[in-house]
């Protein structure tokens, strides 16, 4: 009787649907295909309620729960995320990368593929599978020296930082008789296949050279967009819960836009005082397509996968970033010309960012001129080649 291959995908940093959404209709294909399919999650609820339609055993993913003493508030590169997400120390480093390696000893995967699981990755360095990374720009970091700067800061100690964060990790890796690195994100290199999905307009850290951009995309089904009866613009919005979103509702209200948003975790009590004739709130996803196909205006957290929707529907968007990675996205949406951004903590720059992209046509034709440059992408023949492309990498049957 001939084995099955085992693929396991790994999501182990951040929120929300995107990572799902990138992950679904490549595990829905490969599953239709027989292969025996294992997911470590960070969010195991969502994942089996997005996946439950797949033949997959879902596992919780070994995570760093606590913030380190020495935690860094404003992240200058790439290191300094890792630092604070466990790679701050030899021993949590140690322990996160043995519960992986536990993982995988009880799964023994011919494939992983990882979808923003740094940790994960590196405890795999060194073994037997086979090993694909996959994400947006910001997911899957070029291994270079310097590393890229988020933002500005004192040379020295931003060297030192990253150094600080290298020693870690080889500490960690000598422990198990691993080779050294010589860059820090020398272990996103040393993989079978990088998976860039995202385009290169929005990658994270700059248009790369001699890398294949997949484009993106937002399947995770939803119900469609049931739109309030009112006249002007559609706003469509997505967003997590921020300080500054009760005065958005209120602005909303008070412009009488048939306005649709769907808030991550939104309470009964905030529908109960906010919703409207023209304002309707919603928790449950929503099939974003349709929503960016029938909008006017979206208002998004600097979410990468919803804004790829929105600009390949030529829609513009106000963005109100609350992370780093979605400050970055944001403003390479503002470089573009397809919208503006908001700082969440203040109410009155999203009023009026908000009412700048509705009143100016600049920002549609600016997300237009992206939908002509994509108008031919085809999400579907995309995700059809990047399963064969996992295929290849699997023993043969």
């Amino acid at each position: 009787m001939k084995r099955l291959a085992k693929i396991l995908f790994v999501w182990e940093l951040g929120g929300g649907f995107g990572h799902l959404a990138r992950i679904r209709p490549i595990a829905l294909k490969l599953a239709e295909r027989g292969y025996q399919l294992f997911a470590a999650m960070n969010d195991v609820t969502r994942t089996h309620r997005i996946n439950r339609d797949i033949d997959m055993r879902i596992l919780q993913a070994p995570l760093f729960r606590r913030r380190p003493a020495n935690y860094v508030r404003r992240p200058p590169t790439f290191a300094h995320i890792l630092h604070n997400i466990g790679f701050c120390n030899e021993e949590s480093l140690a322990a996160l990368t043995g519960a992986w390696h536990e993982l995988y000893d009880l799964i023994r995967p011919d494939l992983v593929v990882f979808d923003h699981s740094p940790t994960a990755l590196l405890a795999s360095r060194g073994l037997t599978m086979r090993r694909v990374v996959i994400g947006s720009g910001f997911f899957c970091p070029p291994d270079v020296d310097p590393l890229p700067r988020f933002q500005p800061g004192d040379e020295t100690a931003i060297r030192d930082g990253i150094d600080r964060v290298l020693s870690t990790i080889n500490g960690c890796l000598a422990s198990r008789q691993q080779p050294p690195l010589d860059r820090v994100l020398q272990f996103y290199r040393e993989v079978d296949d990088t998976i860039l999905t995202t385009f290169s307009e929005l990658d994270h850290f700059g248009a790369r050279q001699a890398v294949n951009y997949w484009g993106a995309w937002t399947h995770f089904g939803g119900v469609a967009p049931n739109w309030p009866e009112a006249t002007g613009p559609r706003v469509f919005g997505y967003l997590k819960r921020f300080k500054a979103l009760p005065a958005l509702l209120e602005h909303l209200l008070r412009r009488k836009l048939p306005s649709l948003l769907v808030i991550d975790g939104v309470t009964a009590e905030t529908c109960a005082k906010y919703q409207s004739d023209t304002l309707r709130l919603a928790s449950a996803p929503l099939d974003i397509s349709q929503a960016a196909g029938q909008c006017d205006l979206a208002v998004l957290n600097g979410t990468h996968g919803t804004a790829v929707a929105m600009l390949l529907a030529g829609k513009p968007s106000l963005h109100i970033p609350l992370f780093l990675e979605q400050a970055i996205l944001a403003r390479s949406v503002v470089r573009m010309g397809a919208g503006l951004c908001a700082s969440p903590n203040d109410p009155r720059m999203i009023a009026d960012q908000f009412d700048r992209v509705l009143a100016s046509d600049v920002y549609r034709k600016g997300a237009i001129r992206f939908a002509g440059r994509y108008a031919d992408f085809d999400p579907e023949l995309q995700i059809e080649k990047i399963v064969a492309r996992l295929q290849r990498l699997l023993p043969a049957e």
